[in-house]
């Protein structure tokens, strides 16, 4: 399947993420049966995948505001935070669930 065979791939973006399962699917792997996959982005068409991919959920409207003030206060000369937090919350779908144990 995979020569290094991971437990998880973590994926920068959706677009990528939608991309590597293609090629995952192509070759017979199974998610998240063989192996796990999350997302930093939670879009819909990942949310409504089959499975659904777990993704990073950050709040991008408040993440835009802070990156628009920021820049504003750095062309107006003003001091800014080097550090900024955004709320954001980590969504579990099935791509990264432990599959169901089958009966002993």
């Amino acid at each position: 399947i995979m020569a290094a065979n991971p437990r998880c791939l973590v994926c920068m973006d959706d677009v990528i993420a939608g991309h590597a399962l293609a090629w995952i699917f192509r070759r017979g792997v199974s998610i998240p049966r063989d192996l796990a996959m999350v997302s930093f982005h939670d879009s819909a068409a990942l949310a409504s995948h089959n499975p659904p991919v777990s993704a990073l959920h950050v709040h991008v409207t408040e993440l835009a505001s802070l990156a628009g003030n920021t820049l504003i206060d750095m062309i107006e000369g003003k001091a800014v935070r080097r550090v900024n937090v955004v709320p954001s919350e980590f969504v579990i779908r099935d791509s990264s669930r432990a599959p169901p144990r089958a009966e002993e």
